[in-house]
């Protein structure tokens, strides 16, 4: 995986950024986009009275069935190995996002040439969150 795009996150192939919003309250009538400073890729918007910084860019990899995977632009590709591999990271250097990976086991089917997702880890904020086979 590379760590070369935008943003910094990244998935096998390629990638895209992504934020989590940083939100104000409103006082009053102010424009909070007249104060609020975003980020590069980032755009203030104002809803119910609250201003945040979104991202310009939301990325959304998968994987499916037989493993079968898409990532951030939408590239397929086939995955049938047995090693524990990275879906999603971040890897840039804004203090203010929160690093995290996402990734995923498989076990062979009963034959060497065929392998389903055995279990999905997601670390973030220190914690490593584990989603096996069958629990979800």
């Amino acid at each position: 995986s590379s760590c070369d795009e935008p943003g910094g996150l990244s998935s096998v192939e390629t990638g895209g950024s992504g934020t989590n919003p940083t939100v104000y309250p409103l006082d009053g009538g102010d424009d909070g986009c007249e104060t609020l400073q975003c980020r590069s890729k980032e755009t203030c918007r104002t809803e119910d009275g609250r201003t945040s910084c979104v991202p310009n860019y939301m990325g959304t990899c998968l994987g499916s069935g037989d493993m079968h995977y898409q990532t951030f632009d939408g590239l397929k590709f086939d995955f049938q190995g047995t090693c524990t591999y990275t879906l999603a990271k971040y890897c840039g250097s804004d203090a203010t996002l929160e690093p995290f990976i996402i990734d995923e086991k498989n076990d062979n089917r009963g034959s060497r040439d065929i392998s389903f997702l055995r279990v999905t880890n997601i670390y973030i904020y220190g914690y490593n969150i584990s989603i096996y086979k069958r629990e979800v």
